[in-house]
Formats: structure tokens, C-alpha cells, sequence
């Protein structure tokens, strides 16, 4: 199928990506000796990406003081890895959506009835444990705020976390209104430093586009993480993302339970990661020790063993292992989050469900390389 590499930028997730910049653990500036750090990058090849970065950054700081105690009760993240805050819940955004207006996103969330205020809440809790792989059949498994109430009752969240969510459900209004002059003003900030990324946009443009007249989106995007995402009818779109800048974001197409599409995948990727990599970005290429110390680390787990087992005999989606290892989702994504950043499993996307599949290459590979290292001939 076609991929597509957008000229432009999604000025809304640049704008949510500021906002929750600004409130994060890390500053830009600490994020950039961090890369340095554990990618060994040279600073030369951070300055011009950074350098665009921390200037919106510090501008935005700036203007958008007044309305930093907004700031922080939306976009803190619930989790520590940055996903989920109370603005997902107020703008439910549609991240397929890439090209509309503040003032049509407004509309359209607004016009949600119940039921799909519902399964759109219900979404968005799955993909803050996950990466919204762990859907299941749709929105009849959440159809009014009764099932939603019951669904939070069995996650992790705190009691203050499941009230922002239900008071958002009630007053839908009331919570993008509060959310809306900061985005605007975010909005604002990246407009007028558009002469800053303007090239960086373009050389976007032309890596990509380049790349894809000699390879395969798809089959480079498997080789480079080890993720295997089922091609879409209606295609892939490629974003270059200012801000996020060493990040790779994805949205697929979910099944179309209320008749949304369709719509193609859209892909985000930081105008950083040309220089660092995909790979070494999602920890695919570590050094053979550093491997082997992570497979006994994940091996000495009985809970990851047990998944490791049941991943032999066949794929399982997280809801599936959740259920049979008697585990939390919670606890389930954690452990997958584990396995699939060792290399051990990877995976396979169809629908809208995302099936986990033991790579076995991989496992056979670092065991061969335990036994060199570790035994004699």
C-alpha cells in the first residue's frame, strides 16, 4: 500500500507535545545530554534539532505562565513513561485526524453521545496501559458511564486519577474549555518559530522520501524495531514531529465501529531519530553482554517466564495472557513492555488488535551467545 510523506507538521500534536513538555520530568535541555549520554550521538548532530526545540520550549515557558496551574492538571501525566493525563480525556482527539482545526476537533468531541464518550474514554485508559493494542471487540463493552465506572475500578489508577476521569465525562464542556486557551497559545508559539523547523521539515521530506523510492515502509520499519504492523488498505502517512524530537509515534486505524474512516496509519517521527536511529532508539542493537544480563534478569521473573512459555506454543493478545496468568492488564503491559524491550518478543498488528509472538530467532540467538561466552568447547 501507498505511504505518503506529509510536507507539513500536525500543528494540534505539536501543540499537546509542548504542553506536556512543559510539565514533564525532563526539560530539553536534559533530554539532549541524556541522548548524548546513552547514544553516544555527537552534540554537533543535536544542535540544530535541539536548538529548535529548546527555543519553543523557553518561549512557551514564558507565555504561557499565567496559565501553568491549567498546565499541570491536564497534561501531568498518570504514568511514568508520559502516557495519559486528564487532557486526553477532555480533547479526545483523533490522532488519524491530522489536518483539522482546534475549532472542528472541538465540535466533533463535543458531539460524542454517551455510548461513544464511553468506548472513546474506554480507548484511551487501554492505551495508557498499553500502546492501545489490547482492545478488544468495541464499544460494547463500554456503553455508558456505568461500565466505564466499573472498568476503573479494576485498574491501577489512583482514586484522585479515576475522579479527573469521571469528572471529565460529566462536564465534557466545562473540561475543554479550561483545556483550550492553552493549546491556542501553545499554537501560537510554534507558528511563529515556524522559520526555526521549516527546514528541518523539508529535510524530513526529502530523507523519507528518498528512503521509500528504494525500500518498503513497512518491511524497513520491521527490520529497524522489530515490529510487524499489518499493512492498511488506506495507507501510511508519515509526520515529521518538531517537538518530540527523538520519539516515533503511531496511530493505526481501529476498526471502524463508528464509522470514522477511513482512515490511513499515520506515523510520527521525531526529526531526530534520522541521526540516532530507529533501532538504537527502541534498544534492538545493545552489546552482547548487556543482552544477556537483561535475558537472565527477565528469565530469574516467574511471571515473564510463564508468558515466555505460553508466547511458544502460540501468539496471545494481552487481554488473553491477562486472563489466563490471572494478572492485571496493568501488570500484563508491564511485563510485555519488558519483553519487547529485550528482544524477545515483538509485535504483530491486525485490526485493531495487536497480537504479542516470541521471536524465536532472537531467543536462540542471545542463548548461542550465552554459551560462548559462558562455556568452553
Amino acid at each position: 500500500m501507498k505511504t505518503i510523506v506529509h510536507k507539513g507538521i500536525d500543528y494540534f500534536w505539536e501543540a499537546i507535545t509542548l504542553l506536556e513538555i512543559l510539565v514533564g520530568d525532563m526539560s530539553p535541555q536534559e533530554a539532549k545530554k541524556s541522548l548524548i549520554h546513552k547514544h553516544g550521538v555527537s552534540p554537533e548532530e543535536m544542535e540544530e534539532p535541539f536548538g529548535v526545540c529548546i527555543k519553543i520550549f523557553e518561549q512557551a515557558k514564558k507565555r504561557l505562565k499565567p496559565q501553568m496551574e491549567t498546565v499541570r492538571e491536564y497534561f501531568t501525566s498518570y504514568f511514568p513513561d508520559g502516557s495519559l493525563n486528564k487532557a486526553g480525556f477532555a480533547l479526545l482527539t483523533e490522532y488519524n485526524d491530522y489536518e483539522s482545526t482546534l475549532e472542528e476537533r472541538k465540535e466533533t468531541c463535543l458531539s460524542y453521545s454517551e455510548k461513544r464518550r464511553s468506548y472513546e474514554f474506554y480507548r484511551l485508559i487501554q492505551q495508557g496501559y498499553r500502546t492501545g493494542m489490547d482492545i478488544e471487540e468495541g464499544p460494547e463493552e463500554c456503553k455508558n458511564l456505568k461500565d466505564l465506572l466499573e472498568y476503573l475500578n479494576v485498574t491501577e489508577l489512583t482514586g484522585e486519577q479515576k475522579w479527573q476521569i469521571q469528572w471529565v465525562f460529566n462536564h465534557p464542556l466545562e473540561a475543554y474549555e479550561a483545556v483550550e486557551p492553552c493549546i491556542r497559545t501553545a499554537l501560537e508559539v510554534i507558528k511563529e518559530h515556524r522559520a526555526l523547523w521549516q527546514p528541518l521539515v523539508e529535510q524530513f521530506y526529502e530523507n523519507w522520501s528518498r528512503r521509500l523510492s528504494e525500500t518498503d515502509f513497512h518491511a524497513y520499519f520491521m527490520e529497524q524495531t522489530g515490529y510487524s504492523i499489518e499493512e492498511n488498505p488506506q495507507g501510511t502517512v508519515l509526520l515529521p514531529s518538531v517537538m518530540a524530537t527523538g520519539a516515533i509515534a503511531i496511530t493505526t486505524a481501529l476498526k471502524d465501529v463508528w464509522k470514522r474512516g477511513p482512515f490511513a496509519d499515520v506515523f510520527r517521527i521525531g526529526v531526530l531519530v534520522e541521526k540516532i536511529g530507529a533501532d538504537r532508539l527502541l534498544g534492538k542493537k545493545e552489546s552482547s553482554k548487556k543482552q544477556l544480563v537483561e535475558l537472565f534478569k527477565i528469565l530469574s521473573d516467574e511471571s515473564k517466564l510463564e508468558i515466555l512459555s505460553l508466547l511458544r506454543e502460540r501468539r496471545y493478545y494481552g487481554g488473553e495472557l491477562a486472563k489466563k496468568l490471572k494478572l492485571s492488564t496493568a501488570t500484563i503491559s508491564h511485563h510485555m513492555s519488558i519483553l519487547l524491550n529485550g528482544g524477545l518478543v515483538v509485535i504483530s498488528k491486525e485490526g485493531n488488535r495487536g497480537y504479542y509472538v516470541l521471536d524465536e530467532n532472537a531467543m536462540r540467538k542471545l542463548l548461542d551467545q550465552a554459551r560462548e561466552l559462558l562455556l568452553r568447547e
